[in-house]
């Protein structure tokens, strides 16, 4: 991609990058300790292991390797339930749980669960003037302990509205305060 090609053209190339582990919470603990699941010991979704994922603060070596840096957060967190990423040192915010942001946001289309820290993607379509996305045609998978995961819909919005587009901003948001702050 011209991303990448860029960032290899200024000198780093990741030609040995992998996956650590199939699923999100052991690959999401190895990218932010790097350390392989086998070391730092989370190998299943943090939903099933509760708190036994929390990292604990020590171990947080994408923090305590960037001590000068600004340290911005913006997605599905998903490391544990007991800390959450401002116990880290970051600032942005996290979307706790798989459904999120969309569920309970887009018409026509709730889970089992509502945000637990308020919802940031529904604040930011008021802000912006958007109206909520509506969801129809919605199919979902045969396997009922997998009904979110193989959620298909059609999303009718501009694709302005989209949760791509709310990440950007929010990034740029970030990236701005912290230029203004030196």
């Amino acid at each position: 991609t011209p991303n990448m090609d860029s960032i290899a053209a200024a000198g780093s190339r990741f030609e040995q990058a992998f996956c650590a582990s199939s699923v999100c919470t052991p690959s999401r603990t190895s990218l932010f300790t790097g350390k392989m699941p086998s070391h730092h010991g989370v190998m299943c979704n943090s939903d099933k292991e509760g708190d036994k994922c929390d990292v604990p603060l020590e171990d947080a070596n994408l923090i305590s390797e960037l001590p000068n840096h600004q340290h911005i957060y913006i997605g599905k967190w998903h490391i544990g339930h007991q800390k959450l990423p401002q116990e880290y040192g970051f600032v942005g915010h996290n979307f706790d749980g798989y459904a999120y942001p969309g569920s309970g946001v887009y018409q026509n289309l709730a889970f089992d669960s509502v945000p637990l820290n308020g919802n940031r993607y529904q604040e930011w379509l008021q802000e912006k003037g958007f109206a909520l996305p509506k969801v129809s045609d919605c199919t979902f998978g045969n396997n009922p302990n997998l009904k979110i995961q193989e959620f298909y819909g059609l999303l009718h919005a501009p694709v302005e509205t989209s949760i791509p587009y709310f990440l950007v901003d929010d990034a740029i948001s970030h990236i701005e305060k912290c230029l203004q702050q030196n």
